[in-house]
This record gives structure tokens, sequence and C-alpha cells, in this order.
């Protein structure tokens, strides 16, 4: 009898731990549920992140990490639940491990690759809406027109826009074509909650100039994925012709630009050489050799990291030596790295190596092209009117160097207008330093002296 009083007893102790194991469990997860956000502190600068913890259909904990500054939102994580939290990302070999100190605060820490900094994480019931005033709001003085046009089968989705005062039938005197900055962004080009491309044609509406921007391929599941995937920039150069064609079919247009902005400001070259537009702006157009253009936002970064010279020097030769070398075969991911590094003998440190393991499995088709492809060659063959600007602050198309390459490289007697525009970032907003993490935190998406520069040469061309 006492026996079966002891196994009860212990039974009974059992399940009441289990239930307290389980229900701890339960109101832990209940507890991490929510939008946390927090700032690494990295060289002198914020990098702003914030977590978002939630339960799927299933009741999965499941978690997504924004970087805001960078753009990068819904970024996949896995979470783990137990004494702590967990999250990590394995391809981005990020790792952050943290308790619930409060109910509203979590205090860890962030590592990725060989670096890893304090950071605690605070509760907030939803990311706050960002001050966009330049960002046009209805009603609007003009009219708009939902387009639809196609570079062979593939459809490509647009907005055209007329300027104030403009009559159903009649002609305008110029229309410029948007061409967006690298990656799949839609018609307003929009990143950290700014809409250059909106605010753009909402200022030319205003000042007599009808506009064109559209979303690039990708953006809409109406194109075959595999299809986008192999896309390079010639092909989004053929999707920005198929564009201007349409605008000409439509015989309401005297003159065709074409506006670019970084890799949109490429492609505009790329179409001027075919003698397709009437003119072209390039706004911080990247006009040398891609890999050149990484090797410098990536020197900045590594110096930034405050890497030593000798550091930065050898991973820069080592990461362009990966970029060749992925174009001169199929080698990819880990088996592309290793044989770059045997054949270079280069001295890293394991850090710097999973860096270049991280640049290996990235590579795709656009990458590949971006970083062989040299503009000089097209912009030597152009000969409409030229717009270039670039911001002094631009940190991912540095102003000197690019600008020095317009002007070096477009024939003799070509019309041209180029500028260094001071105090300005690679968006084209008044910065500081014009760092990434900046875009974000800055209200103004483009600066007015920009707008009236563009407003005021597109005006001339017709005098």
């Amino acid at each position: 009898m006492t026996s079966i009083r002891k196994l009860l007893t212990l039974l009974c102790c059992y399940l009441c731990g289990a239930l307290l194991l389980s229900a701890q469990q339960e109101s832990g997860q209940a507890a991490a549920l929510g939008i946390w956000e927090g700032a690494l502190q990295i060289s002198g600068s914020e990098l702003p992140l914030r977590f978002n913890i939630f339960k799927d259909q299933q009741e999965r904990v499941c978690c997504t990490m924004d970087s805001p500054s960078q753009m990068a939102t819904g970024i996949e994580a896995t979470i783990e639940l137990a004494e702590g939290i967990v999250v990590t990302i394995p391809n981005l070999y990020i790792r952050y491990e943290g308790k619930l100190t409060s109910s509203d605060t979590i205090v860890g820490t962030f590592a990725q690759g060989g670096m890893s900094l304090p950071l605690t994480l605070v509760r907030a019931s939803k990311p706050a809406k960002a001050d966009r005033p330049q960002t046009p709001q209805p009603p609007s003085p003009y009219e708009t027109e939902e387009v639809t046009f196609y570079n062979g089968t593939a459809p490509l989705h647009g907005t055209l826009t007329y300027p104030v005062g403009h009559q159903a039938g009649s002609r305008v005197e110029q229309v410029v074509l948007f061409v967006s900055g690298s990656g799949i962004q839609d018609r307003d080009e929009t990143l950290a909650e700014h809409k250059p491309f909106a605010v753009l044609a909402d200022y030319l509406a205003r000042h007599g100039v009808a506009t064109l921007r559209y979303d690039d391929r990708g953006y809409h599941d109406d194109i075959d994925s595999a299809t986008v995937a192999e896309a390079t920039t010639a092909t989004l150069a053929d999707d920005a012709a198929a564009a201007v064609r349409y605008l000409r079919g439509r015989k309401a247009f005297d003159k065709v630009g074409v506006l670019g902005h970084s890799e949109g400001g490429t492609i505009a070259f790329i179409l001027a050489a075919r003698g397709i537009p009437d003119f072209i702006i390039s706004l911080a157009g990247s006009t040398l050799p891609g890999k050149e253009v990484l090797q410098d936002q990536m020197d900045l970064s590594l110096v930034q990291a405050g890497l030593s010279e000798e550091l930065r020097t050898e991973y820069l030769r080592a990461t362009m030596a990966t970029f060749d070398l992925a174009a001169q075969s199929d080698l990819r991911g880990e088996a592309l790295v290793t044989k770059v590094l045997s054949e270079g003998h280069y001295q890293l440190p394991i850090g710097l190596v999973l860096e270049l393991k991280k640049v290996a499995d990235g590579l795709s088709p656009w990458l590949i092209y971006f970083t062989q492809y040299d503009p000089k060659g097209d912009i030597a063959q152009t000969h409409c009117p030229v717009l270039a600007l670039n911001g002094s602050l631009d940190q991912q198309v540095l102003a000197d160097k690019h600008l020095a390459v317009v002007e070096q490289s477009l024939p003799t007697g070509t019309p041209r207008q180029v500028r260094k525009m001071e105090g300005l970032n690679h968006l084209f907003q008044h910065a500081t330093t014009g760092a990434v993490s900046e875009y974000y935190q800055i209200n103004e998406t483009i600066a007015p002296e920009v707008l009236e520069l563009i407003a005021e040469w597109i005006s001339k061309l017709t005098k």
C-alpha cells in the first residue's frame, strides 16, 4: 500500500511538473510574441534592427528580421524559445541570443561571422510610420493612366502621368521614362519608405512634362520565375527599350527621354548608344565596370568596420578573383571559394573567408553580368543630350570617379551637363555622411534643387 502511495505521489509530482513546464513554455512563447526593435552600435553609427515574432496558422512560433536602413524586410529566421530566445539566419551567418528581462525588454548578443555585439530589444506595438512629406497625396491636379506594355511576351505594368492641364488627344512635348536601380523594384522605386519616382513624376507633371514609370519584371508573378532569375542588366535594358517603343507607338509625344537612377542610369546610356531615346538623364548612374563599383562599396564598409589596409587589400583581391572566375566557369558557392583561395594563396582570417563565401553563395546571372560589364563603350556611342548628376556624399556610386568617366567618354559635340551635387547622397537627399543607414532616417525624398534642375534642363531641350 505504501509503495502504491509513493508511486501515485511521484506520478502526481511528475504530471504537475510537466504541466507546469508546459504552462511556462506557453507563457514564455506568449511573452515573446510581438515586434522587437533595437540598434547595433557599429563604428560610431547605428544599424536599426527589428524582429517580428508571431504564430502561423499551425500555431508555430515564427520569426522574421527587418533592417530598415538597408531596405531589407521579412528576412526569414528560425527561432527557439526555451530558457531564452535564440534567433538564427543561417545563410547570413546571424545568431541572436537573448533573455526577457521584463515584459518589454530582451537583453542579448548579436553575432555575425566573427563579429559579436550587444543588442537590447524593446517591444514596439508596431513600426512607426516614417514622415515622407514629399510623397504625393490625392487628389492630384493631373491625369494618370494605368498601362501595360510588352517586351516579347513579358508584360510590364506602369503609370503614365500627364502634365497639369493636358487635354485628351493633344500632344505633349516631352515624356520621360523612369528606369530604377538594381533589384526588383516597384514603379515608384520605393525604398526606406521613400517613393522617389512618384515624387519626380509629380514634380514634372506640374512643370509640363509627362512620365512613365513601371514595375520591374519579377515584381508581379505574371512572368515565369526562371525567366526573372536569368535576367541581367541587358535584359532590363531591353525592357526599357520596349517601354520607349510603347511611348512612341502612342504618337502623343514629340520627344521621348529616359531617366535612370543608379543601374537605371547605366541602362539610359545603353539605350542612348542604340539611338533609342531623344535625351537621357543619369542620376548616380554607374559608369565603371560593376566589379570596380562593388570594390569601392566593399572597401568603404571594411574601413568602417576597422579592418587594416593590408586585410582590406587581400580580401578585395580575393573578391575580384571570385567574380572573374565565376564569369569564366560554372563553379559556385564553396567550390568557387575553395578554388580561388587555393590558386591565389590569400591570407584571410576565418571571418573574411565566411564573408567571401557569402559573396559566392549570392552570385546570380545578374551579378556576374554586372561585375563584367563596362559602360564606357556605350557612353562613347552616346550622341543625344545628356544630364548626369551625382551626389558628393554618394557612398554607392562615387561622384568624382563616375562623373569623370562621363566627361571623358562622351563624344566631342554631345550636348551634356555633368554636375556633382554638393551635400547629397545616392538618393539625392541632403545627408550628413551619405551612409546607407541614413536613407531611412532622412525625411526628405529628393532635394528640391535636383527637381528644379531636372525640370529646367528638360524645358531647355525645346528651345
